[in-house]
């Protein structure tokens, strides 16, 4: 699938007073490049507290995997759909759907 965004994988690195998501396994690559594609910083972990800020953040970190997963699930799921069409498999497949489209348009 072609992206629009920064490729996974992503990794969540944690400093003293923020939690960063980067493509890089710091923050800056050898040629002094920044690869920070999200920050959960301070104010986050004051208004919410430091564990859920983290969950946030890891949140953010999955997302690359979580909308590949899921484009993964709309291919396998469209190529099979017959006669006996489960309601609840339905219902997962539109909002899978309209996930892929929230995360990509």
């Amino acid at each position: 699938m072609k992206t629009k965004h920064t490729p996974g994988e992503w990794k969540l690195i944690e400093t003293f007073n923020h939690f960063c998501i980067s493509d890089r396994d710091d923050f800056m690559s050898t040629n002094n490049e920044f690869g920070n594609i999200a920050t959960v910083d301070q104010n986050a972990i004051n208004y919410c507290g430091k564990k859920e800020a983290k969950a946030n953040a890891k949140l953010i970190e999955a997302a690359p995997d979580l909308l590949e997963a899921l484009e993964e699930l709309r291919i396998a799921v469209g190529n099979n759909v017959n006669k006996e069409w489960n309601r609840f498999l339905d219902e997962a497949y539109r909002k899978a759907i309209k996930t892929i489209k929230k995360a990509t348009e």
